[in-house]
């Protein structure tokens, strides 16, 4: 064998023995490639990305087509006894309703008056409260407050134009609401409306006899009332139309009760008045009229017609009195005093030439009585042992009691 041959027989057996893995090492090369790129792949995900610009693209969606947020011009709140409250943007356009209370929220529940016209809404409320019975015969008022007093005047024409509409005689007072702080606590404590809280402090404001927990208690139509009362004039308050009196005896029967007591005819009195009042936890008429030149006052009972208070003076005593120590002290010149008037036992000091008046003898035998409350209150202004004096008398405490008092210096003179 030569050479040649024993070399290509060793390079065919070297190769039949050698595996070819070359094809091996190409397709674990080209998977290594794949793995690379899948890795690189893997390392920055698309799908955030995706997520994050479908987001922004529906925000933006959001904001172009939603309509703008109304900016509130005015708040109307309404106190019947449901309270209600009623937010307006700058076209009168109605933006929310709110019961403020249990019956509010009832009333107002399935009322469709967003976007609409105040008046519009106006009209919608007071019908369905007309048809729930919360605005009737007896409860006829309803109460306004408004925070925008440029919309007042117009507001109390359209609630005119809407009770005529619907043939009701009702009323209405409307106020500005006034930036008191206290009000909201005031309206919490007691459980009313800030409308309600600002009306009553008001009325207190005027009569100091009057207390917040005692108005409290009272609905619309009885605070109306009381506005009624010549007395309780509050500047700024526009009212239309009367409260009503159908739960009570009404002017007549208080009049007639009144003159009966003193045994007096319509025909034989002057100067006659009449105003409602709350006293004696009650709404009162309050009658007065001159009879046989005497002025009398006489409270009447608004419910049962009972009297609680009678008042009378004299005037032909009060006037000779008056004119009597008028002179007297012309004629002194030292200055001194006449009687007690100076300082009386009781520490009062009135003295000053004239009566000391029914409202001062009053406080002065409530106090010494210790009378928070009392009934049957009878006041006489008459001579005594030739000396002015107020005989009173009332109940108090299970007790009848009995005053003098000397109607010059507000001294007791006799007590029983």
């Amino acid at each position: 064998m030569t050479p040649e041959k024993i070399k290509e027989k060793i390079n065919k057996t070297v190769q039949k023995i050698t595996p070819d893995i070359s094809e091996q090492i190409i397709l674990d090369a080209r998977k290594r490639v794949h793995q690379e790129k899948k890795e690189k792949s893997r390392g920055f995900s698309w799908k955030p990305v995706l997520i994050f610009a479908m987001s922004c693209l529906l925000f933006v969606t959001i904001i172009v087509t939603r309509p703008a947020t109304s900016v509130v011009a005015a708040t109307i709140s309404l106190d019947i006894n449901p309270s209600i409250e009623i937010t307006l943007d700058e076209k009168d356009k109605v933006i929310e309703i709110f019961g403020k209370n249990e019956e509010g929220i009832d009333v107002v529940e399935n009322l469709n008056v967003k976007g609409c016209q105040v008046k519009v809404a106006l009209k919608t409320l007071i019908e369905s409260l007309l048809e729930q019975g919360y605005l009737n015969d007896s409860a006829n008022s309803i109460l306004v407050t408004v925070d925008n007093e440029n919309i007042t005047a117009n507001l109390m024409e359209m609630i005119e134009d809407i009770l005529a509409e619907d043939d009701f005689d009702g009323s209405v007072v409307c106020q500005n609401l006034k930036n008191n702080p206290d009000l909201v606590k005031l309206a919490e404590t007691y459980n009313i409306s800030i409308g309600r809280a600002q009306l009553i402090t008001e009325l207190i404001a005027l009569d100091s006899t009057y207390n917040i927990e005692e108005l409290a208690k009272l609905n619309v139509t009885q605070l109306n009332l009381l506005l009624g009362n010549s007395e309780n004039t509050i500047p700024g308050i526009q009212r239309m139309g009367q409260a009503s009196q159908k739960e009570y005896i009404g002017e007549e029967k208080a009049k007639e009760i009144a003159l009966k007591s003193v045994k007096a005819s319509a025909t034989e009195i002057s100067d006659y008045t009449m105003e409602i009042d709350y006293r004696h936890h009650n709404i009162v008429y309050v009658i007065k009229f001159v009879y046989n030149n005497t002025d009398y006052v006489v409270m009447v009972n608004g419910t049962s017609g009972v009297i609680l208070e009678c008042e009378q003076e004299n005037r032909q005593y009060k006037h000779q009195y008056e004119h009597s120590h008028s002179s007297s002290s012309n004629d002194d010149t030292s200055g001194h005093n006449h009687g007690k008037g100076s300082n009386s036992g009781n520490g009062n000091n009135y003295g000053n030439g004239s009566c000391i008046g029914q409202k001062n003898v009053k406080r002065i035998v409530l106090n010494h009585a210790n009378a928070s409350e009392y009934s049957n209150y009878k006041s006489e202004l008459c001579l005594q042992d030739g000396k002015l004096v107020y005989c009173i008398e009332f109940k108090a405490n299970s007790r009848q009691c009995k005053y003098v008092i000397d109607a010059n210096t507000g001294e007791i003179l006799e007590e029983k």
